[in-house]
């Protein structure tokens, strides 16, 4: 068994990225081969292939090989797995078959050379010969049981393994060594929505493992002096992935987290001291949970509002879910409320899909686009308005409140923001250079270090607070809307343990405040 490795939430994404880089390219340790090494780029051996011709691990490695004794009779295949194609479906793989195909040969002269053939529908379609390999490596051996055989047997022990269906499509098939050196041929899909894997002895088909990454501690903490010190809460050992304050309860809020029976949704009813369960969404609101906010209804219910990959779901009591309608396939990934005697108005960014966009509704069925580009939304200390800005340019921003929308000229992009919208007193993580502070006196650039989340005190007007989470750089607290920050709190972990990365913060009161420390991600048995 492998052991277990923990890393933070950001740092597995991006190992995550570069584990399946062999899944859907070449792998990054052969780009550093490629600059240090002279590569030959040779010619296609044959047609580009007219129709879909997906093939199995065995037929692959039969061609592989055969291609290694043409070669250099010693060669040896030392690596073996699937790759995406560009036209692969969703449903690739799900028969054990794939139509693109890699492998690297290392040559019999003292593992010179090197060859990677990229194999699409059984033919050679790249063959990259460089000089200078990785040193030795041990030949694999052909697998005894096929991939066909090998994802039926996967299937069967972990009925939840289902394919990818991000970065690499459907399943893909690995033949290559375990620690020990035993030739392994690995499943590679998904649980949960995150990447897994399921493992075999090439000669026998026995299962070696099933592990899938996972969640450890995280949490809440909170701050009854308007975030100069802060507390954990009961809420611990949690995969928190958002709080929003119900504007109708004072100290009350929810908490939106991943857990092993699917989304979950907490309640505090004091101040963020005290969590208690408040309620399951049904599995078709999928596995992963984006936000959470609290709008009021026309009725003047309070509606628990939480944004999944299948949709925005509402509830009033936490018993009973319901799917928001009128909206278009996409991940809805950032809430916002403006909240008015007149009705809450809510705001939704889809990231992805055909009709990505900023959508907007005073009734929670009719929707209105008000932007193509996928803004991230901001609220104002009396939430009574909403800052949509825009990360990857600088652009306008949109002021959205439940009367419209108006334009606000920025000279920045915006990661989110916090404090006086309306009098343009605020600050603004950016992805450039830090916090910008902005003001009727001027405007700055002042805390430059990477940030996470940003929230403003309801008496902004009055004390000029704001909180910021630091992306493992910890909690920050200014008292002058941006201009100047104190870190108040250098290691969350200390109280919270987590991966110290404050990526949510929000103020229940004056007083109250909020702050979400990510989970840490584990390779674990599932």
């Amino acid at each position: 068994m492998f052991k277990k490795h923990k890393f933070p939430l950001s740092l597995m994404i991006v190992l995550l990225i570069l584990s399946f880089s062999a899944l859907t390219g070449r792998t990054l340790a052969l780009s550093q081969h490629r600059q240090a090494a002279e590569i030959q780029l040779l010619s296609p051996k044959h047609g580009i292939p007219q129709v879909a011709a997906p093939i199995t691990l065995q037929d692959a490695w039969e061609l592989v090989t055969t291609e290694a004794r043409d070669w250099q009779s010693e060669a040896t295949v030392v690596s073996l797995h699937s790759i995406d194609h560009p036209n692969d479906s969703e449903t690739a793989g799900r028969d054990g078959r794939r139509r693109a195909w890699q492998a690297v040969l290392l040559s019999d002269n003292e593992t010179s050379v090197e060859r990677v053939i990229t194999l699409i529908d059984g033919v050679i379609q790249e063959d990259i010969q460089q000089s200078g390999g990785s040193g030795a490596r041990p030949g694999l051996e052909r697998p005894q049981t096929d991939s066909p055989e090998m994802l039926q047997r996967a299937l069967e022990f972990r009925s939840v393994f289902t394919p990818e269906e991000g970065k690499g499509r459907g399943f893909h098939f690995v033949l290559g060594q375990s620690p020990r050196e035993r030739p392994v041929v690995t499943v590679r899909g998904n649980y949960r929505n995150l990447p897994a894997i399921v493992s075999f002895e090439a000669s026998t088909g026995a299962l070696l493992e099933a592990k899938a990454i996972g969640f450890e501690a995280g949490g809440l903490l909170y701050s009854w002096d308007a975030g100069q010190t802060w507390h954990a809460s009961n809420l611990v050992d949690e995969t928190i992935m958002a709080v929003s304050p119900d504007a109708t309860v004072s100290g009350q809020a929810y908490a939106v987290a991943l857990h092993e029976q699917g989304i979950v949704v907490y309640r505090t009813e004091n101040r963020g001291e005290n969590w208690s369960h408040s309620g399951t969404l049904p599995a078709a609101a999928g596995d992963w949970p984006f936000d959470v906010e609290v709008a009021v209804d026309s009725s003047g219910n309070a509606n628990v509002l939480v944004g999944t990959w299948t949709g925005i779901w509402r509830s009033t009591d936490g018993k009973q879910w319901s799917s928001l309608a009128g909206l278009p396939d996409g991940p809805k990934q950032w809430l916002s409320v403006a909240h008015s005697p007149q009705g809450d108005r809510l705001f939704v960014t889809i990231t992805a899909g055909e009709e990505p966009g900023v959508y907007a509704s005073g009734d929670f069925s009719s929707w209105t686009r008000l932007t193509d580009a996928p803004l991230r939304l901001s609220k104002s200390f009396d939430a009574k308005t909403v800052l949509a800005t825009n990360e990857r340019a600088v652009a306008p921003a949109w002021l959205l409140s439940s009367q419209g929308e108006a334009q606000v000229e920025m000279e920045v992009t915006g990661l989110r923001a916090a404090g006086d919208f309306d009098s343009g007193i605020f600050a603004v993580q950016s992805t450039r250079e830090g916090t910008w502070y902005r003001s009727l006196q001027g405007k700055d650039w002042t805390l430059s270090v990477p940030l996470a989340s940003l929230a403003a005190s309801p008496e902004f007007p009055n004390n000029h607070v704001i909180v910021a989470g630091g992306f493992r750089t910890g909690i920050y607290r200014s008292q002058d809307a941006g201009r100047s920050w104190e870190l108040v709190l250098s290691n969350p972990a200390q109280i919270v343990p987590g991966n110290n990365e404050i990526y949510d913060v929000a103020f229940l009161t004056k007083d109250a405040v909020l702050a979400v420390n990510g989970s840490i991600l584990a390779w674990e048995d599932f």
